[in-house]
């Protein structure tokens, strides 16, 4: 199961109706939950830096034991799900 987190605000009014109902700042853009696994994917354009509420994020799943992944190309996210699933 692959889902997208929309935490991305339009504008402040929306960012601060986001954040009342417990949007969190860093949070990765996919979350894909396998057998025994939870791998949690950024998307970044060539030369993208994460934000620091990103690499906090990154921090905290890592030391929960799950995957955390940054892709750079459709290419890039397309290997890596081919990987997982063996193919």
């Amino acid at each position: 199961m692959l889902y997208h987190n929309n935490n991305n605000s339009l504008h402040l009014v929306a960012g601060i109706e986001m954040k009342a109902i417990g949007v969190v700042a860093g949070v990765s853009d996919f979350t894909l939950i396998i057998p025994n696994h939870i791998v949690f994917i950024e998307l970044k354009i060539t030369g993208g830096v994460q934000s620091s509420a990103q690499k906090l994020f990154m921090h905290l799943v890592q030391d929960r034991n799950h995957l955390y992944v940054i892709i750079y190309s459709f290419e890039e996210f397309k290997n890596f799900i081919n990987q997982l699933y063996g193919k």
